[in-house]
C-alpha cells in the first residue's frame, strides 16, 4: 500500500482504471454468457415467425392472383355466350395472363354440366390447356376416359357453390403433374332462375411451389416445409415425404404427441410454436414455427434443431470472450495514455477547443476542480458546449420535422396521383372511346381532381372539379368528393341527381366551409347521347369531328357544390362518332406568366381551333400542356392544372 501511494498519480488512475472495468468486463462477460443462450432463442424466435409471415403472405399472394382470375374467368362466362373458339382463345389469354404474375401457374379448364335430358350419355368435352416444354398446348378431355364429373374438384366447387382449393393431387390424363386446383362454378339464367351450367379451374404445378419455402431461412438455420389443409407435406427437405406423407404420418413414426398437436393447430389455420423431439430430418430435439395461408387453408413451418442454436451460443461466447480480452489490452493503452495527459491540462483543453471548432460539440472536456485560471477556462468551455450542444439538438429537430413534412407530403402525392383512374386498353371498351389526362398540383397535393369510369356497360360518366384552396385541406376535400360521387353516381339517374346528391353529402360537417366546383357527364356510347350538368365550373368544350372551332358548353345548372342546398339540373346533348370533349380547370386558363398575365380562354380556343378531334385525345391534352408552358415561361405555377380529353370513336 506504501509503495502504492509513493506511486505518480498516472500509475495511480492506470492501475484503478483498468482493476474496475476488468471487474467490469468480467460481470458483464458472465451475464452475457448467461442470457446470450435466451436471447438468441428470442432473436432466432422473431426472426423465425417473421419469416414464416412473409413466406406465407408471398404464397397467399399467388394463390390470391389466382383466385381474381378465376373469378374474372367464370364472371365472363356468366355473363357473356361465347362459341367454342371464343372460349378456348378466353382461357388461353386467361392463362398467358396469369402466367406472368405466378410462375407456379400450369394450366387451366372450361367446364360444363352433364345433360341432363338422357340425350347425350357423356357430359360436354372438358377445354384444358397447359404449360408444356414452356408452350400453351390446348385439348379436350372428358367423356369415360377422363371424368371430370366425377372428380373432388368439380363435385364440391358445385356442391359449395363458391370458389375452393383442392387438396394437392396426381392429375392423371389431364396435366400429368402433382398439383392444386382452383376451381370456380358458373351460373346462367335459365327462365328466371340462376342454375349451376360449369365449373372453371386454375391449376399450380406443386413442382414450382417450394422455391419461396426454401429460401425461408434465418442465418442459415433451420428448414422449411409446406402442409395442405389435411396436413399433407407440399414441400419437404425429404423429397420422399412430398404428397405420400404428412405431419401426422410422422408424428405417429416418432411417437411425438407434441407434434399431433402442432398439426391439429397448423390444419386449423392458427399461427404459433413449439418443440419436439426425434425430427426426422435432424434427429435430435428441435423448435418449430408455423404461419397459415388463409386464401387455401394450407400452412408453412420452420423448424431449428437446438444443437444448432447451442452452437451458436458457443461460438457467442468465443466471440465475447476474444472481444473482452481485446478490449482489456486497448483499455490499458488508453488508460495509459488518458492518464499522461491529465497532468498537462492545458494541452488537453487546447485539444478539445480545436475539436469543438471542428463541429464536434460532444468531445470529452479534461476535469478541473482547481479555482486558478485553468479552471476557469474549463468550465467556460463547458457552458460553451453545453449551449452549442443545446442549439445543434434544435437545429436537428428542426431539420427531422421538416424532412418528415416533406416525405409525408411526397407520400400523400404518391397517394392522390394513385387515386386518379388509369386508362388501360381493357378500360376503353373494346375501343369505342379515347380518353387522356394530366393533373399537375401547384403543390406536392392539390384540390383538383378528375374521374372516369363505366356506369354499365354502355354508359360512361367522367368528371372534372376544382376544390377551394391548394395544399393537404383541398386534397382531402377532393379525396372525399371523389369517392362520394362515384358512390352516388352508381344510384342516381341523371347527372343532375349525382350533383344534387353530392351536394347534400359535402354540406353536412363542413365546418371549414370548403366548396369545389364539377363538371359531371354521363355519355351512352352506344348512341352518342350525353347528358351533364356543370356546379359553377369552367365551361367544357365539344370538339367536332375532324377539326374545327370548339362549342363551349355554357350551361350552368347550380353554383358549386358545399356551399348550400340546391336542386340542380342537367342538359342533354348528342356526340357523333370522332366527337369529343375536352374538360379543363381554371389552373389553364389562370396560368400567369411573369408579367401576371393570364392564359385566358382566347388562347385555349385558339389551340383547340388548330387541333380539335383531328388528332388522338393524348396529343391534345399534350399540346395544351406544352402551350401553357410555353405562355408561363417557367414562371412558378399559380394553381392546380387539370386538363381531360375525351373522344367518341364509333358506336
Amino acid at each position: 500500500m506504501r509503495l502504492f501511494r509513493n506511486r505518480g498519480l498516472v500509475f495511480k488512475q492506470s492501475i484503478l482504471i483498468l482493476c474496475g472495468m476488468v471487474l467490469l468486463l468480467g460481470g458483464i462477460f458472465g451475464i452475457l454468457s448467461m442470457r446470450t443462450g435466451q436471447l438468441m432463442s428470442g432473436w432466432i424466435g422473431l426472426a423465425a415467425t417473421d419469416a414464416v409471415r412473409n413466406a406465407a403472405h408471398q404464397l397467399g399472394r399467388t394463390f390470391l392472383v389466382a383466385e381474381q382470375a378465376a373469378e374474372d374467368l367464370a364472371g365472363t362466362l356468366e355473363i357473356m355466350t361465347l362459341s367454342e373458339a371464343e372460349e378456348r382463345a378466353l382461357l388461353e389469354r386467361t392463362l398467358l395472363n396469369l402466367r406472368k404474375n405466378c410462375p407456379a401457374c400450369y394450366g387451366g379448364s372450361i367446364t360444363y354440366a352433364p345433360e341432363s335430358d338422357g340425350r347425350n350419355p357423356f357430359p360436354t368435352d372438358m377445354k384444358y390447356a397447359c404449360f408444356a416444354d414452356g408452350k400453351l398446348q390446348y385439348s379436350m378431355l372428358g367423356g369415360s376416359a377422363y371424368p371430370y364429373w366425377e372428380m373432388d374438384w368439380f363435385l364440391k366447387a358445385r356442391e359449395s357453390g363458391a370458389l375452393i382449393w383442392s387438396e394437392p393431387y396426381f392429375d392423371r390424363g389431364g396435366g400429368n403433374v402433382y398439383m392444386t386446383t382452383c376451381s370456380r362454378p358458373f351460373f346462367r339464367l335459365r327462365e328466371g332462375r340462376r342454375e349451376f351450367a360449369g365449373v372453371v379451374t386454375l391449376d399450380l404445378a406443386l413442382r414450382d411451389l417450394p422455391e419461396v419455402v426454401d429460401r425461408t431461412r434465418i442465418y442459415d438455420l433451420g428448414y422449411a416445409f409446406l402442409v395442405s389443409g389435411a396436413g399433407r407435406f407440399i414441400s419437404h427437405p425429404k423429397r420422399d415425404e412430398v404428397v405420400h406423407g404428412s405431419l401426422f404420418s410422422v408424428a405417429d413414426r416418432i411417437g411425438s404427441e407434441e407434434l399431433r398437436r402442432i398439426a391439429r393447430e397448423m390444419i386449423a389455420g392458427r399461427e404459433g410454436h413449439g418443440s419436439y423431439a426425434h425430427d426426422p430430418v435432424y434427429g435430435g430435439e428441435v423448435q418449430i414455427y408455423y404461419a397459415p395461408i388463409h386464401s387455401t387453408g394450407w400452412s408453412i413451418g420452420m423448424v431449428f434443431s437446438r444443437e444448432q442454436l447451442f452452437a451458436a451460443r458457443r461460438k457467442m461466447e468465443y466471440v465475447l470472450a476474444g472481444a473482452a480480452a481485446s478490449g482489456i489490452v486497448l483499455l490499458l493503452l488508453l488508460v495509459v495514455a488518458v492518464s499522461g495527459r491529465m497532468i498537462r491540462p492545458l494541452r488537453v483543453l487546447n485539444q478539445a477547443a480545436g475539436e469543438i471548432g471542428q463541429g464536434n460539440f460532444r468531445g470529452q472536456l479534461p476535469k478541473c476542480r482547481s479555482r486558478d485560471e485553468v479552471g476557469a477556462l474549463t468550465a467556460s468551455f463547458e457552458r460553451m458546449q453545453r449551449q452549442l450542444i443545446l442549439y445543434t439538438d434544435e437545429l436537428q429537430r428542426t431539420a427531422a420535422a421538416r424532412q418528415r413534412l416533406e416525405s409525408e407530403l411526397a407520400i400523400a402525392r404518391e397517394i392522390q396521383q394513385g387515386m386518379l383512374p388509369v386508362f388501360s386498353p381493357e378500360f376503353t371498351a373494346g375501343g369505342a372511346f379515347r380518353v387522356a389526362a394530366v393533373l399537375l398540383p401547384a403543390r406536392e397535393v392539390g384540390g383538383d381532381l378528375y374521374d372516369c369510369f363505366l356506369l354499365d356497360e354502355r354508359h360512361l360518366g367522367m368528371m372534372v372539379g376544382d376544390v377551394s384552396g391548394k395544399g393537404i385541406p383541398a386534397a382531402l376535400f377532393m379525396s372525399v368528393a371523389q369517392t362520394l360521387q362515384r358512390d352516388e353516381a352508381a344510384r342516381s339517374r341523371t347527372p343532375g341527381e349525382c350533383l344534387t346528391r353530392l351536394n347534400a353529402r359535402l354540406m353536412t360537417r363542413n365546418e371549414s366551409m370548403m366548396f369545389g366546383t364539377c363538371f359531371l357527364a354521363a355519355i351512352d356510347l352506344v348512341t352518342g347521347e350525353a347528358a351533364y350538368a356543370n356546379a359553377g365550373h369552367n365551361p367544357p368544350y365539344r370538339l367536332p369531328a375532324g377539326g374545327g372551332a370548339p362549342e363551349p358548353l355554357t350551361e350552368l345548372h347550380g353554383p358549386p357544390l358545399a356551399l348550400m342546398a340546391e336542386q340542380y339540373d342537367f342538359s342533354l346533348m348528342q356526340l357523333a362518332p370522332g366527337d369529343g370533349l375536352l374538360l379543363y380547370t381554371d389552373g389553364v386558363t389562370e396560368a400567369m406568366n411573369a408579367n401576371h398575365e393570364e392564359y385566358g380562354t382566347a388562347r385555349l380556343e385558339s389551340v383547340l381551333s388548330r387541333t380539335g378531334m383531328a388528332e388522338e385525345p393524348q396529343q391534345t391534352v399534350d399540346r395544351i400542356r406544352s402551350d401553357v408552358e410555353a405562355f408561363v415561361a417557367g414562371a412558378e405555377q399559380s394553381d392546380d392544372l387539370t386538363i381531360f380529353c375525351f373522344r367518341l370513336t364509333g358506336f
